[in-house]
This record gives C-alpha cells, sequence and structure tokens, in this order.
C-alpha cells in the first residue's frame, strides 16, 4: 500500500478508537474532521504527482511486500467486532425504540398468521463482473485495484487484457463499469459466514434442499468509495434526512446497496439492513454459482452441492477436484497447479501443446479450497505458496499460461485485506 493510503486507513483507525473511548459529540466531531483533513490531504497528494491509479504502478508494488500484521488489515482476520462494537452502537435510543416496534409487529403477525415458514432473508452481495472484452470474471479485489482516485469516474480496469493506451481513434481495451448484483433468498437458518445475522448465530450451514422463497435479483453499478462519498454528499444536500426514509432503496438503489456493501465489509452496524427484512443475513461474496456461462469453476463439482445443473458438473472432473483439495491439505499445491494445467492443456493443429479455454488457475485453487476447509484455509499462506511454486514451472509451460492464471499483484492482495473476508457463494 502507498504510504498517503498507509496513514488515511491508521488514521480511520485512530477516529474510531477515540470515538469508542469517548462518546462525547465533541471528540466524534474532532476525529471526523481529523480525517476529512486526512482525505484531502491524499487526494491534494495525488494530483501533485499526477498518478492516476489508487496505488501507483505495478512495478512500484513489487518492491515491497505485505505486513501481515499490519493493523491497516485489521478486518482481515474475519473478527466482526474488530471497529466498532454492536453493544456500543445499539446504545442508540433510536434503535432500540425500533426493535422493540418490530418485535411488537412480529408478534402480531405470527397470532394471525400461525404458519412457520422460511424465518430469515440470506442476501448475498457479489461485486464480480465479466469483462465484456476478455470476458474473464473478475473479482472484488481485482475491480478495486483497477479503480481512479477520480469521484466522478464509474470504470475500472480489466487486469488480464487492458492495454497501457489505446489505439488512434479506438478506446482502451479492458475498461468497464464493474456491477454489484444482490440474490435474496427465505430460508429456514442462517447459513454459515463470516458476517453474523441480525437476529440468529450462523450455528449451521443451511442445506441445499431446504425450503425457500427465491426473490427477483437486484443489479446496480459498483462504484469506489470516492464515488459513493461524492453520491451520499450530494443526496444529504438535497434532503437531509434522506437516509432515516426507507424510500431510497427504489429512489436511490446505487446509493442504497454500495453503502450496505461497504458498511457490511467494514463490519459497520446500521439501521439500514432493518430496511431489507426484520430477519435478515446480509452476506458478501465472491462468486454467483449459476451466472458462469464460460468455463466452470472447480469447486462446483464438489458432491455436497445438490444446486448445480448435471451439464456444468459434467464439464469438469471430480478426480481433478480431488487431487486438488488433497493437494491443497497435503501442502503440495505444485501438483494441483499440475492438474489443472494438465487439465486445460491441449495440442493444436500444428502440433503445437496450448491451453484451452479454463477459469483462472489461482481461482480455482482458492475457491476449491474456501469451500472445502473453510475458516481453517490460512488465505495468506496460499497466495504466498502459489506464487512460490508458480516460479517453478518449466520454461516451456511458462510461456503458453496467460496473464489470467499468475499470482495475484500485492496491489489486489491489500484490495482484499483491508476489508473482513468474503464468504464465497
Amino acid at each position: 500500500m502507498s504510504p498517503s493510503l498507509h496513514s488515511l486507513v491508521n488514521q480511520v483507525w485512530k477516529g474510531y478508537d477515540d470515538v469508542r473511548m469517548d462518546a462525547v459529540s465533541s471528540k466524534l466531531k474532532l476525529g471526523v474532521t481529523s480525517l476529512v483533513r486526512e482525505v484531502k490531504s491524499l487526494n491534494r497528494s495525488y494530483r501533485e504527482r499526477g498518478s492516476g491509479t489508487l496505488f501507483g504502478d505495478d512495478s512500484d508494488d513489487e518492491a515491497v511486500d505485505l505486513v501481515e500484521d499490519d493493523p491497516a488489515y485489521q478486518l482481515d482476520c474475519g473478527k466482526a467486532d474488530s471497529i466498532l462494537s454492536d453493544d456500543w452502537w445499539l446504545k442508540e435510543v433510536f434503535l432500540q425504540l425500533r426493535r422493540n416496534e418490530m418485535r411488537k409487529t412480529e408478534a402480531e403477525e405470527k397470532r394471525a398468521n400461525p404458519y412457520s415458514g422460511p424465518e430469515i432473508l440470506d442476501v448475498t452481495i457479489s461485486t464480480c463482473t465479466p469483462c465484456p472484452n476478455c470476458r474473464t470474471m473478475i473479482y472484488d479485489e481485482e475491480i478495486m485495484s483497477g479503480w481512479k482516485v477520480d469521484d466522478q469516474n464509474l470504470n475500472t480496469i480489466c487486469p488480464y487484457c487492458s492495454s497501457e493506451e489505446a489505439d488512434h481513434g479506438s478506446e482502451r481495451k479492458g475498461v468497464f463499469a464493474p456491477r454489484l448484483t444482490v440474490h435474496m433468498e427465505w430460508r429456514d437458518r442462517p447459513t454459515a459466514s463470516w458476517y453474523k445475522p441480525s437476529s440468529f448465530e450462523a450455528d449451521a450451514e443451511c442445506n441445499a434442499n431446504e425450503s425457500y422463497r427465491e426473490t427477483e435479483d437486484v443489479s446496480v453499478s459498483y462504484v469506489s468509495p470516492l464515488v459513493l462519498r461524492r453520491e451520499v454528499e450530494t443526496l444529504l444536500a438535497s434532503d437531509l434526512h434522506a437516509l432515516k426514509d426507507p424510500k431510497i432503496m427504489s429512489t436511490h438503489p446505487v446509493v442504497f446497496w454500495n453503502l450496505i456493501f461497504y458498511l457490511r465489509r467494514l463490519s459497520l452496524p446500521t439501521h439500514l439492513y432493518t430496511w431489507i427484512s426484520p430477519r435478515n443475513h446480509v452476506r458478501c461474496v465472491y462468486d454467483r454459482p449459476l451466472d458462469h456461462s464460460g468455463p466452470t469453476p472447480l469447486y462446483l463439482v464438489n458432491p455436497n452441492h445438490k444446486f448445480i445443473a448435471s451439464e456444468k458438473v459434467a464439464s469438469r472432473s471430480l478426480g481433478v477436484w480431488r487431487t486438488v483439495t488433497q493437494s491443497v491439505q497435503d501442502n503440495k499445491l505444485f501438483t494441483a497447479i499440475q492438474t489443472l494445467i494438465n487439465d486445460s492443456r491441449r495440442v493444436t493443429e500444428n502440433g503445437q501443446i496450448a491451453l484451452g479455454p479454463h477459469f483462472p488457475v489461482f481461482r480455482d485453487i482458492q475457491f476449491a479450497s474456501l469451500d472445502m476447509f473453510g475458516r481453517a484455509l490460512l488465505r495468506d499462506s496460499l497466495d504466498k505458496q502459489y506464487a512460490e511454486e508458480h516460479s517453478k514451472l518449466p520454461p516451456r509451460i511458462m510461456c503458453i499460461i496467460p496473464q489470467q492464471d499468475r499470482p495475484q499483484s500485492l496491489v489486489q492482495r491489500a484490495c482484499r485485506k483491508v476489508f473482513l473476508p468474503l464468504d464465497l457463494f
């Protein structure tokens, strides 16, 4: 991370620590004012340097390594109350009154309708978006690493097919506006997750055959924090009490759902969650397993997933899935990489060896491991070991591996680690 961004993140921690230790309004104003000054200073420094990307060039990033115990990565531990605990926030009187009112309403509804159907709304928010140029699925940290320091720019850059400069008279390839997709299902129980349900403890995973009622997906633009700040400021300038009105869910869906996403990933409580449903479980996830039109991810072959269509599963080998997951468990990541490369290797008409269309090797290993081992997986160790084992591939194989199969950059890893971890799906 750049020194400026690093100092901004540390300033955020300091501001929250001040609020947590002393709830006096003057202290809160002082912390917010300090944070605003830091953001303005950051913007000025980038304008002076003329940098167009959030973290600078990749060549600078590779000169350093991530310090895993840095306070800036506090949320990456997966602890939900890392910044502000629910106990502190829930002292607000208006939230207590709202909860009492909801309990009374729920009790009346149960007396009127004793049917005990699905009880909790599972809300999954995903930012994965296919690049319109190369059709590779781009995931959250890759999207973030391509954002500009510009509060009016909605676009990001594909890390795999974008060119530094556009041809004369043509647009730059790999530039696109990412989407944030919300999927909602009623479930009998909450899913095991990094994210706490609003009313239930996540003590068990939902069975695939549990009854639920699907609702229509919501899709809005996925914007950077700078763009979201500008949108919120514009909204509040026109209506100071806009965030007290549930109508913003339909009148300003981009603001509402992006706020939900960032507040959830920062593990910050808010009254906005209750507008979705009185009983809900909002989770931020990597993938949407039913939306893959290209190569199928390996984790879908897991025999425990009964909701996947058989034709999708048939395109991948159960034996490959078993080899990859066992190799990760045995700490033999080179075997997993070799297995996936061999699975997609083809011989062209002129006798040359090439890789056919395939899901990115790193994502295949990462997703299959998260699906199989959950929180037991050492995510940082997986990043480092993949980079080490990838560098050991022979030159004849290295030259045919596409960009999408290379290790993640430090910028992408940092973008992932400053937030609470994502669930797989």
